[in-house]
């Protein structure tokens, strides 16, 4: 007959305690990030917003868990999701980020993050249990280098990308090895692109190229595929497109926006089903 070893019977029951004494907290099937809406002391509005991204990034990098930003997701399965709530603030320097997990039975967690870059987020992130060297190529080390990428990722609302184009290649001549700065560059150019009357081959080959730099540091970045299926789509290039995000699929099957992309792309080529499931 099969028994267990005591060493696994002892290996399994603090498990099973850690996990009772809460230290441990199961990962959720989905979460829905969101914040309080007052405002984050030493932050400007794009920063929070890029901060918030960021956070999603590398959840879905790091656990390859579905992350979304709006409450919809609750109604539909209400015992699936959970919410995590974050609030931050900034001294000279460093960030400090509160976060509050409620789970989908109600069950809430509490903890604070802090310090320079790689071990605030870390901290964020740890009761995830998050896999793999994924801080290393998103976060920045340098707590300035950080405040430029957050800035640059969450802003939305001024078109002129003249004051932030300077500062993102400045930062990746200092962070090379991040994805998530050279997706923010990216971003900056494509946007350049949509706002330009004139079709600029040189302008649309390096966009597409610090799209490509951004994956070859991280292949497995669902927030920069789906960009960047949406930019070739932009271009007229759907085939590239889907078959970067067929790929992104195979490797995050649960990421919602890869399928929103895809919806996307296989809209504007026609492809009405395949858009429609």
């Amino acid at each position: 007959k099969k028994y267990l070893g005591p060493g696994l019977l002892i290996a399994l029951l603090l498990g099973v305690g850690l996990v009772w004494l809460g230290r441990v907290s199961p990962r959720p099937v989905r979460l829905v990030l969101k914040t309080d809406g007052s405002p984050w002391p030493g932050f400007s509005p794009a920063q929070e917003r890029g901060l918030v991204m960021l956070v999603a990034d590398s959840l879905e990098v790091s656990t390859g868990m579905p992350v979304v930003f709006a409450s919809d997701l609750l109604e539909a399965h209400p015992a699936e999701a959970a919410v995590l709530g974050l609030h931050g603030s900034r001294d000279r320097d460093s960030f400090i980020v509160d976060a509050t997990l409620v789970q989908a039975d109600g069950k809430s967690q509490n903890w604070r993050a802090s310090g320079a870059p790689k071990t605030l987020f870390h901290a964020l992130l740890e009761p995830f249990r998050p896999q793999g060297s994924w801080e290393e190529k998103l976060v920045p080390a340098a707590t300035e280098d950080l405040a430029i990428l957050l800035e640059i990722t969450g802003w939305e609302t001024d078109w002129d990308l003249g004051p932030r184009l300077a500062p993102a290649r400045e930062l990746l001549i200092r962070t090379p090895g991040c994805a998530s700065a050279w997706l923010a560059l990216a971003g900056l150019e494509h946007r350049g692109l949509v706002l330009s009357s004139n079709a600029d081959p040189q302008g649309q080959e390096k966009c597409q190229e610090h799209f490509q730099q951004a994956l070859a540091v991280l292949p497995a970045y669902p927030r920069c595929t789906h960009n960047f299926a949406i930019y070739l789509t932009d271009i007229g290039n759907q085939r590239e497109a889907l078959s970067h995000l067929e790929t992104a699929l195979k490797r995050s099957p649960r990421v919602a926006e890869l399928r929103s992309a895809l919806a996307y792309v296989a809209r504007t080529a026609g492809l009405l089903d395949v858009g429609l499931e």
